[in-house]
């Protein structure tokens, strides 16, 4: 009987992927700079990964050569959102220790969403408690290089070394007398380290002449003149329309002709810092005009229901057309996902989501900066 006829016995498909086997390792190395990488176990791990691209299953499962599922990604926002069921949480928990009598290993990429900036989001306990009850031994891999592939501000795949890197191994048993936020601070700061600082580690070699395409989606500052969506970005480059200064992308990953930042981690830093002690009047921030209003459907798949004009405010987004509006209060927000394809789901408190899309390299990451504020001022 072969592997995969043995694993679809154990793994439930309403919980888990299989491997999908349909980019091997020569074609991932010609096209995405793949270096061919084995990972053998006896033992069942699970596998924790960072979420950087698309193309994650396909570089794991070409690393683990033993047998292995995915636990599948509406499992995971489940758990992030801690609105898994619990008849269905203790279904999974039973399916896993069938899973582990088999020694079948399971691949977990634990973030709710896709790195925006390179770097790992921080896990809730409402993850960190279920990877404790799993009893599985856990087995930190970190995808190398991946994110700067395909980041999700970017329209195409590029060319750039990708690597696995086999950090520490946290057994079942140490984990049984830690209390919940023990776990929590010990799964947190095992996880991966962002794209910036590991590509002064490794040799990345982005392969392309558009390295900067598209990064004006998350990036809203200028860092020489300190102007709010100036910026727009040309090949390799970021430049200003206002003060005609241009910070460039290198094929190390770095970032080039600046003595403000070095890194996407210091931009983010520096434009989260900027936007925090800008005391904004009533009016917009910035308004954007023929946006992409969407239906939200089953799985993060999305409907175009027609245009609309979203004004983002500091408090506030407001959405108009013709003798349609509607206010959303930041403090009415659960949470904001970006996805690709510049895609933002706002979910309020009430379960409600509202998703649109911009086509033209509209910037609604400062809408996630905005949100973070306005919570960390409610907190405080």
């Amino acid at each position: 009987m072969s592997s995969t006829k043995i694993i679809k016995q154990f793994a439930n498909p309403k919980f888990f992927d299989l491997p999908l086997n349909k980019i091997k390792s020569k074609y991932l190395s010609f096209k995405y700079g793949f270096l061919s990488q084995n990972i053998e176990t006896i033992n069942p791990y699970i596998f924790i990964c960072n979420k950087t691209t698309k193309l994650d299953h396909y570089f794991v499962e070409n690393y683990i050569q033993s047998a292995h599922v995915f636990l599948k990604d509406i499992i995971i926002q489940k758990l992030n959102n801690n609105t898994l069921l619990e008849k269905d949480k203790q279904e999974l928990l039973k399916n896993l220790k069938l899973l582990k009598t088999a020694m079948i290993s399971v691949v977990i990429f634990p973030e709710k969403n896709y790195s925006i900036f390179g770097d790992s989001n921080f896990l809730p306990l409402s993850v960190t408690n279920f990877l404790k009850e799993t009893s599985f031994d856990i087995k930190f891999l970190n995808l190398v290089g991946t994110y700067y592939s395909y980041p999700i501000w970017s329209k195409e795949f590029k060319r750039c070394n990708c690597y696995f890197n086999q950090q520490k191994t946290i057994k079942s048993i140490e984990l049984e007398n830690k209390s919940n936020k023990e776990v929590n601070e010990l799964i947190n700061s095992s996880m991966p380290s962002s794209a910036s600082i590991y590509s002064k580690k490794y040799n990345i070699n982005i392969r392309s002449n558009k390295r900067a395409e598209g990064v004006e989606q998350i990036i809203y500052y200028c860092v020489n003149c300190k102007h709010l969506f100036s910026v727009y970005s040309e090949f390799n480059c970021l430049k200003c329309k206002n003060c005609g200064t241009a910070i460039e992308f290198s094929n190390s990953g770095e970032i080039l002709l600046s003595n403000e930042v070095g890194s996407l981690d210091d931009i983010k830093k520096l434009q989260f810092d900027a936007l925090k002690n800008i005391e904004f009047t009533i009016n917009p921030i910035i308004t954007y005009n023929n946006i992409k209003f969407l239906s939200v459907l089953y799985l993060n798949s999305y409907k175009v229901l027609g245009d609309i004009n979203i004004e983002i405010y500091a408090d506030k987004i407001k959405f108009y057309k013709n003798s349609y509006n509607k206010e959303i209060m930041f403090n009415d927000l659960f949470s904001i996902d970006l996805d690709f394809n510049n895609i933002i789901c706002l979910t309020l408190l009430s379960g409600e989501k509202i998703a649109f899309k911009g086509e033209h390299k509209e910037n609604f990451y400062i809408i996630i900066d905005l949100f973070h504020i306005i919570k960390n001022n409610t907190k405080n």
